[in-house]
């Protein structure tokens, strides 16, 4: 609220360097957390700490809370980068509403009900990959389309199995297991496409490769993987159906 003093550890988003009317550079950019975000303006600024201000993505700042065009935002009298925990990120990003345990389980019964051994050996595969379900539990579904969150892949991806649980049935000539497998797969790939460590934002590899042609490269070893290590090999077909709802 307007007239407040603000202290403490926010994320810091889109951090610019300004030029005012008078030639003196200034600082502007938005700070948020799980409750919303806020613009903020330094006005004496050396454009020359930019970098290190927007070196982790997050700050501590202090600063007077002010009207500006029935806007509220914030002018900074001093800014730092801070490093913070996994665990601050819920508090400091935007964050699912749902329980991301409950969530993750909900996924895990859904994919524990396939009936082809080769697609239920391969879903296996993929739910037992720690360093992959970790991301899975924290992603992003977005930057900023949709589910732009922490959490918000795996509620995104929960909520399209749920709706196919439901619908599957009305429609008896689909395999369930593809759909359900190609719901689970189709935006995998943006465990890698996406960082939300420092805020949300793209990887390298998110920019160049991109998160369908990850998630088809993923698919292709995964699935090779489970072949070689437990004889369940997944028909052709069916795996290229499943590289085709991915990149489609």
């Amino acid at each position: 609220r307007p007239h407040t003093y603000v202290v403490g550890v926010y994320s810091l988003v889109n951090p610019l360097c300004g030029t005012a009317k008078n030639g003196k550079h200034f600082l502007m950019g938005l700070i948020r957390d799980a409750t919303g975000e806020v613009p903020i303006r330094q006005w004496t600024f050396d454009e020359a700490q930019l970098a290190e201000v927007a070196r982790t993505g997050f700050v501590w700042i202090g600063g007077q809370a002010q009207e500006y065009t029935g806007q509220v935002q914030v002018i900074v009298d001093s800014i730092s980068a801070v490093e913070v925990e996994v665990e601050d990120l819920a508090r400091l990003l935007p964050s699912t509403r749902h329980d991301i345990a409950e969530m993750e389980a909900e996924l895990r019964r859904i994919l524990g009900s396939l009936t082809h051994p080769a697609m239920r050996a391969l879903a296996e595969a993929y739910l037992s990959n720690e360093v992959l379900m970790s991301r899975v539990r924290q992603a992003p579904a977005a930057v900023s389309v949709h589910h732009a969150w922490i959490g918000g892949l795996l509620e995104h991806t929960l909520q399209l199995m749920r709706i196919a649980e439901v619908t599957l049935p009305l429609y008896p000539d689909l395999n369930r297991d593809i759909v359900l497998m190609g719901l689970f797969l189709h935006d995998l790939g943006k465990t890698t496409e996406l960082t939300w460590e420092r805020g949300f934002n793209y990887t390298m590899e998110g920019n160049l490769i991109g998160h369908t042609v990850k998630g088809v490269i993923l698919l292709s070893a995964t699935a090779a993987k489970v072949g070689r290590e437990s004889g369940h090999r997944l028909p052709q077909e069916a795996r290229m159906v499943l590289q085709h709802i991915i990149v489609s």
